[in-house]
């Protein structure tokens, strides 16, 4: 699967790790983690982001956050 990124400014927050597919028995470990760019408030909110698998029209899974981070 390729990827593509598009930024356009100064990033508020940064995609900082990802554990995606490790090796044996596994359900349940896989991660994203999210950090907010120096600067940005801790408490700084997500509502609205959306973080989903495939190319957006054939998702595995999706998430959606509500509140802070």
């Amino acid at each position: 699967m390729g990827w593509s990124w598009l930024m356009i400014g100064a990033a508020s927050v940064v995609i900082n790790e990802v554990l995606y597919d490790p090796d044996g028995s596994d359900t349940g470990r896989e991660f994203v983690e999210l950090a907010f760019a120096s600067g940005v408030a801790a408490d700084s909110s997500l509502a609205g982001w959306v973080l989903e698998t495939g190319n957006g029209s054939n998702s595995v899974w999706s998430v959606a956050w509500t509140g802070t981070a």
